[in-house]
Order: C-alpha cells, then structure tokens, then sequence
C-alpha cells in the first residue's frame, strides 16, 4: 500500500517510515530530504531503530534492492525513526510502500494530512 502525507514543516519533524521518501516540492526538481531513503546503502545509516529491531532486507522489496524489515518483541514494537529538518511553513510530501500488520508511517511535530493511494 503506498501512503501519501501533506505536511506543513515545523522547525524539525521526526520521520517513521518503513520506507520513506520526503521532498520539498515546488522547484523543477525535488530534493529528496532522508538519509538512505530506500535502504539501498544496505545499512539502516541514517535511521534509528528502538531494540535493534530494525534489518535492511533484500526481499521482499517494492523497489530497488533492499527493504526495512522491522521484528516486535513483548516490550518493544521495532519503530524506526529518522530527525529532518525543515522550513517553517513549508510543505513537503511524504510517501512510502509498507506492508504487513502493524505497520505505521507517520511525521511527528508537524501537522499531516495522509491520503491512500
């Protein structure tokens, strides 16, 4: 399922993604704003992810190579952030692919506004 967010930016924003991809629009060309976005570094760089329940998986994967794959264990639910730093009112788009139960992909410190696609 791919997730879309309009967001109007606050001095910082906190990022859960399973995948994410957050632009700036409004030049010719966008600017992704995420460190590793698709996880293609092979690494979780540039993520954070509680329990060290976070791994980088080569499938299933919805693009690219290499996917975020998140396990939950009795005290801790595998949740992967990542801080950018935004404008104030700004908006941005963020998208991503999740699948599974459970899965949640959301912005914190910003007002969103999320449609399915």
């Amino acid at each position: 399922m791919c997730f879309r967010s309009r967001l109007l930016g606050a001095a910082g924003a906190a990022l859960t993604a399973a995948a994410a991809v957050l632009v700036a629009p409004g030049s010719a060309h966008a600017a992704n704003l995420l460190l590793n976005p698709g996880f293609e570094a092979g690494s979780l760089s540039g993520w954070s992810c509680t329990g060290g329940l976070g791994s980088v998986v080569d499938s299933p994967v919805h693009e690219g190579t290499k996917a975020l794959a998140g396990a939950a264990s009795s005290s801790d639910n595998a949740k992967c952030t990542q801080t950018v730093a935004v404008q104030p009112n700004t908006q941005y788009t963020l998208s991503g692919w999740v699948r599974g139960s459970y899965v949640y992909l959301g912005v914190t410190g910003g007002t969103s506004a999320w449609t399915r696609e």
